[in-house]
């Protein structure tokens, strides 16, 4: 029997080397359930812990957060990091801002053609273009 602290998926955790400790790893795979790309079914368990915003070996500390890590599977994580359509452009994401009328505990993906989806526990549904584009 193994004894795991209770996770409080409300709060956020940080810590300042690029790997995450286990309980942060398992804080974020409880509050994505599965791989954050669109309409991507795979479980979070396996899938690689991505940093929505890239980890800078002299950044400031804090990057490995709960709120800066998100689950992509292998395929999607190496197609978001390596991947470059001809246009020149890869898929990006970030995470929601309640604050701008955006509902909260999602992330908005853009794909390289411009196409936007937003992306929370649900599941996957379109997400209207940037404004003025």
């Amino acid at each position: 029997m193994t004894v795991k602290p209770i996770i409080d998926l409300a709060t956020d955790a940080a810590v300042d080397g690029y790997t995450p400790p286990d309980r942060i790893a398992d804080h974020v795979r409880a509050r994505w359930p599965r791989c954050v790309f669109p309409y991507c079914t795979r479980s979070s368990r396996t899938a690689d812990l991505d940093h929505c915003d890239p980890y800078q070996q002299s950044g400031p500390p804090g990057q490995t957060s709960t709120a800066n890590l998100f689950p992509l599977c292998r395929r999607h994580h190496r197609m978001k990091t390596h991947r470059e359509m001809t246009t020149g452009n890869r898929w990006t994401y970030r995470p929601t801002d309640p604050s701008a009328g955006e509902p909260p505990h999602a992330v908005i993906w853009t794909s390289p053609l411009g196409l936007r989806y937003l992306v929370d526990r649900d599941g996957t549904r379109p997400w209207p273009p940037e404004p003025g584009h």
